[in-house]
């Protein structure tokens, strides 16, 4: 089955003038896909397409994979649950995008994020990942993500209080872009772990300060864990976002 023949089953009962303007891409790029002229379909189009009809835009690129969108039943309402809408389970980084590239685009509705370990919280923002079992876990939290490799921290422990309290969660973006001025997860090489309020980037090094803005500390971008990086914290939610 060639593109023309995807995208026509795509389009169903759709007059392509309706379907350009749904897909708002011109008539003539439709025209163009029907009859056979054009032979690929670029990632944002085909997204797109997806959005409108539910067929996966892997499917509609390349012929392979899924050719509808998978949902997560347990979250279909009435009206029915945003496409896209499946829990997403962390591992690594390769994962995540492998996981990225199979379930389409990004959505801004709210969404299950997986609770994917504990943080025990020491002095200074420091603290120690214990009963963690990567993509497994223990439930989820409700929470508006834009990034599918949202996972989300339970933390113990007062020392970040009252900005992050004992039993609360922290939910971490390992694709967002930090913003000075917003808390941050930090994993060093040696070992090191800390949540901690981003004052400065600069090519070379981060200046981070204490989520109580007691400490300062510059760290060299060199001793920052490469594969784990710096993590954007999006969000702090209360123990009543969890699910089972």
């Amino acid at each position: 089955m060639g593109l023309a023949d995807r995208i026509k089953e795509a389009m169903g009962d759709r007059k392509p003038g309706a379907f350009a303007k749904e897909t708002g891409v011109s008539p003539g790029a439709v025209t163009q896909w029907l009859d056979g002229s054009t032979k690929t379909l670029k990632a944002e189009t085909a997204e797109a397409i997806e959005a409108v009809t539910g067929y996966s835009w892997r499917w509609l690129t390349t012929g392979k994979g899924q050719k509808f969108v998978e949902l997560d039943m347990s979250t279909v309402t009435d009206p029915p649950a945003p496409k896209n809408l499946k829990r997403v389970r962390f591992f690594d980084s390769a994962t995540v995008e492998q996981e990225l590239i199979d379930q389409g685009p990004l959505t801004s509705e709210p969404n299950f994020v997986p609770v994917v370990g504990m943080a025990k919280l020491g002095d200074n923002g420091y603290y120690e990942e214990i009963n963690s079992t990567p993509g497994d876990g223990d439930g989820t939290v409700e929470a508006f993500s834009e990034d599918p490799g949202a996972y989300a921290l339970r933390v113990r422990g007062d020392s970040m209080f009252p900005a992050i309290r004992d039993g609360w969660y922290v939910v971490v973006e390992p694709h967002g872009r930090p913003t000075p001025g917003e808390y941050v997860l930090v994993k060093l090489k040696d070992g090191q772990k800390m949540v901690k309020e981003l004052i400065m980037e600069r090519p070379e090094s981060i200046t981070v300060v204490s989520v109580n803005g007691d400490t300062r500390r510059t760290i060299l971008r060199e001793d920052i864990d490469s594969h784990y990086g710096l993590q954007p914290v999006s969000a702090i939610l209360p123990s009543s976002k969890w699910r089972p």
